[in-house]
């Protein structure tokens, strides 16, 4: 009998997301969370293409491989292209966007409910940048929640990729 095929992305993320209206708090945001000892590689910074390649070097701590332009890059409602630095999120964008997705909104429904994905994906029209940092235990939650509210002068949130979408 054949082995089940294991989904890419496993069906217990769970972040907490902040956003940010400028550079220098994303910048803030990203040294707060590395300094309460978060991994580096559960932190991810998504954002408007041209906005985020401008400044990305601000970002230089993060998975850089995981920001490669690709075939299945993913668009905001009107038209831009975004970026996503960092391994955890962008792993899971990645795998959306080969599954069909068009739209970071399309591919947040896939885990959230579309008025959540939707305000997601608007943030991001903006020109604000999202900040999402995995989290496996309730003090990481609290951590990454303290460390983003710090920086922030936007909403920061909790929320869970589960395998099914919504």
């Amino acid at each position: 009998m054949p082995t089940p095929e294991k989904p890419d992305v496993s069906p217990n993320l769970r972040f907490v997301v902040g956003s940010l209206t400028n550079f220098e708090q994303a910048e803030d945001a990203l040294d707060d969370l590395l300094k309460h000892s978060l991994p580096k590689d559960a932190i991810s910074i998504l954002a408007r293409q041209d906005l985020l390649s401008h400044d990305a070097r601000a970002f230089g701590v993060l998975d850089r491989d995981a920001a490669s332009p690709s075939e299945g890059d993913l668009l905001t409602s009107r038209g831009k292209k975004i970026l996503c630095l960092g391994r955890s999120l962008n792993c899971a964008l990645q795998d959306r966007a080969g599954h069909g997705s068009k739209s970071l909104k399309d591919a947040l429904q896939h885990w959230l409910l579309p008025r959540h994905a939707g305000s997601l994906s608007e943030i991001v029209d903006r020109g604000w940048i999202l900040i999402w940092a995995e989290v496996h235990t309730p003090e990481e939650e609290h951590a990454a929640s303290l460390s983003l509210l710090r920086s922030s002068r936007g909403t920061v949130e909790a929320h869970d990729f589960i395998a099914e979408p919504v």
